[in-house]
């Protein structure tokens, strides 16, 4: 049973002499660290858990991670556009099938009126994605019986059950999100999420290295596809049976129908929340723009084998794996809104460095690999803090109304980038255009424009404004110290002082007790800092 209790923000000890052996029963995820002269909002409502239960939720959603990330890698990734292509899809169907996810994301308004109107969020959760993942198994065998005979036929399906399991999973994931914000606790946040994250890294290595070897040795015959994709809808059984195990925090008073449609456009009377959509939407568009014609341009244009395209992708997650780890330490001690400027400026320029790409063995070795490289390590950066910057810019109570006013938005803007991408992309491959000192023909065209639009989207970053963050400028001043990085990648909390030196917060909060997730947890009131002051 949950515990009902709530606990004071901060902890009350009996006494001096057992103050490192006290540990809270239950952990709110409302409670963020906060400066020692600042005090969070006690008329703020909390999510209450055992501590035990949050323990056990946080660890069952990392596995999930795995299997969840396992699932999609299969069935989307470069296997997706791959699939399409042994079919004869054009640049237009493949910008068609990359913009179906972002274009489902209007379904999470519905997602969010059943999670607000009756206060569904897990069973909502494990209808809507079960429904989507499992569906997978028997709509292969039936393609795998029909689709030799028409493919264009066959490519008409494909885009109609895509439109259909992207809408379930979007409707799942404002679910998931509502749940996850109660079960993590901000304090330790962007390292959680970083740790699930590098094992979502991990998923994405093995299951794109053994799906490109397997279709290499298959010679790309659509009856290895859809032993992929029927190995995926087993990985989304997994899902299944762990989203069922993982502990959900009590979900806030629901909101009544009336309040519930009139609180459907509060979030675009916030205008922090506007500024951020702004940048959101410019960015989402830029990115899809061109993102999904990069595994096309390399089998196509290049040449590439099946093989040597997973490599280079399992090398982009081996390095997101390690930004997860880097950025999620950086942003719980910086903020979310710095890591996202350094990491979507560095991001938007890797469209531009493509065009000096060719078919030679410099490129094939040399820049197509440091490119996913540097992709991967700063996309961790950029994925993992768009997402916790919402978390904590949303109110607690209505937080689904702004995720799904958040992913219906960018989803618009990602469905319009990859759709005019694709137009341009067809265009583009029957056209030269001659500019001042090299022509561009082909998918390089698209890859141009998408960076002139990244690059004008980070400008639209500078008036966002994050609560409890530091300035863009204060993180990279921290950043350039030296000195800072143990601090940084430690467990202590960096504040900047007023002459600009770094220096470790004065204690560890019962959310730390939590951290490190999976080993030997320090005890919160003994911080290292404290014992060598000792």
């Amino acid at each position: 049973m949950d515990s009902t209790k709530e606990p004071s923000d901060l902890p009350t000890f009996q006494s001096a002499k057992t103050t490192h052996e006290l540990v809270p029963e239950t952990l709110t995820a409302s409670r963020s660290f906060y400066h020692p002269t600042e005090r969070p909002n006690s008329a703020e409502p909390k999510a209450v858990l055992p501590r035990a239960q949050v323990v056990a939720a946080l660890k069952i959603s990392v596995y999930e991670g795995f299997s969840a990330q396992t699932f999609v890698t299969l069935t989307g990734g470069v296997f997706l556009p791959a699939f399409a292509l042994a079919l004869g899809a054009n640049n237009f169907y493949i910008g068609a099938l990359a913009a179906i996810p972002f274009f489902a994301n209007l379904f999470q308004l519905a997602g969010a009126f059943f999670v607000e109107k009756y206060g569904w969020r897990k069973k909502f959760c494990i209808i809507t994605s079960s429904l989507q993942r499992l569906s997978w198994a028997p709509a292969v065998i039936l393609f795998l019986l029909f689709a030799p005979e028409s493919k264009s036929a066959a490519l008409g399906v494909l885009l109609a059950f895509m439109i259909v399991t992207h809408a379930l999973a979007a409707m799942a994931g404002v679910a998931w999100l509502s749940w996850m914000t109660d079960v993590v606790p901000e304090g330790i946040r962007g390292r959680y999420f970083g740790l699930r994250n590098a094992v979502i890294s991990i998923a994405t290595s093995l299951s794109t290295f053994a799906g490109g070897w397997f279709l290499e040795r298959q010679q790309g015959r659509l009856s290895a596809f859809g032993i992929l994709f029927l190995i995926a809808s087993a990985a989304g059984a997994v899902c299944t049976v762990l989203l069922i195990k993982q502990p959900e925090p009590p979900k806030l008073r629901p909101l009544g129908q009336d309040r519930f449609f009139h609180l459907y456009l509060e979030p675009f009377r916030q205008p922090n929340f506007r500024r951020l959509l702004r940048f959101s939407m410019l960015w989402q568009f830029g990115i899809y723009f061109a993102s999904p014609f990069f595994v096309v341009y390399m089998l196509t244009e290049l040449g590439m084998s099946y093989a040597l395209t997973a490599i280079y992708a399992v090398i982009a997650a081996v390095f997101d794996l390690v930004g997860m780890r880097v950025w999620g330490h950086v942003s719980d001690h910086t903020g979310n809104k710095p890591v996202i400027t350094i990491s979507a400026a560095a991001a938007a320029t890797l469209p531009w460095i493509w065009l000096s790409t060719t078919s030679n063995a410099f490129s094939f070795y040399w820049l197509i690999p440091l490119l996913h490289i540097a992709g991967g390590f700063f996309w961790a950066g950029y994925n993992l803090c768009s997402t916790n910057i919402m978390f904590r810019l949303a109110p607690r109570d209505r937080n689904s109304i702004y995720f799904g006013a958040w992913a219906a938005c960018n989803g618009l803007a990602a469905c319009a980038g990859s759709l005019l991408g694709g137009v341009l992309g067809r265009w583009a491959a029957h056209h030269e255009i001659q500019l001042i000192f090299f022509s561009l023909a082909g998918l390089k065209t698209v890859f141009l424009l998408a960076g002139v639009l990244r690059v004008a989207a980070v400008f639209l970053l500078r008036p966002i404004r994050e609560p409890q963050g530091m300035r863009t400028w204060q993180a990279i001043r921290v950043l350039r110290d030296v000195k800072s990085w143990p601090l940084i990648l430690s467990d202590h909390r960096v504040f900047v002082s007023e002459n600009g030196s770094t220096q470790a917060a004065p204690e560890r909060g019962p959310e730390e007790s939590l951290w490190p997730l999976f080993g030997r947890r320090k005890k919160p009131g003994k911080s290292g800092l404290k014992k060598k002051q000792e």
